[in-house]
């Protein structure tokens, strides 16, 4: 015949096992999201990096193969990522300076959305005969997906034109 008080205490430190086992996995979970956050942080700014010094390794491994990168500042403005390796790859590069700042990350499980302003450098186009460097601000929205245990960046869309593409003050 078991004791009732037993089978109780003993049902109750179950109980209880399962309660911390539950929180640790919460904990843990909280902890995981804050370092994707860290992680997308950083990895928003290596991208941006990346197209500006010719960081082929860099791209290859973290933009997706489906990469949709719309552009605010001119017509057509639609890259893909063989178009940002060509880019890359050029010894006179489009982008000379791509700094992001003000970010905000949205998580949504394997997606997040990286909010932010970015400050741009670039070479003059050709099409526009412009003779100097321009440079202009905006604020942007980043998509990525986390997939094979890897962030990878998959569109980039222009929010809004912060300081429009002028001439670079010296």
């Amino acid at each position: 015949m078991t004791n009732p008080k037993r089978t109780i205490a003993l049902a109750s430190l179950i109980l209880a096992f399962i309660q911390i086992a539950a929180n640790a996995q919460t904990v843990e979970k909280q902890l995981n999201g804050k370092a994707s956050e860290t992680e997308l942080v950083e990895l928003d700014r290596r991208i941006q990096e990346a197209m500006a010094n010719g960081d082929v390794k860099t791209i290859e491994q973290y933009v997706g193969e489906d990469l949709v990168f719309v552009h605010g500042w001119f017509e057509g403005g639609t890259e893909t990522k063989q178009k940002l390796l060509e880019n890359a790859k050029k010894e006179t590069r489009f982008y000379l300076y791509r700094k992001v700042s003000s970010q905000a990350i949205e998580m949504h499980g394997n997606v997040a959305l990286v909010l932010g302003r970015l400050d741009v450098r670039r070479q003059p186009l050709a099409k526009n005969k412009e003779t100097e460097q321009m440079c202009y601000a905006l604020h942007y929205v980043h998509l990525f997906e986390r997939r094979k245990n890897l962030w990878q960046f998959l569109s980039h869309r222009t929010a809004q034109m912060i300081e429009p593409s002028l001439p670079c003050s010296k």
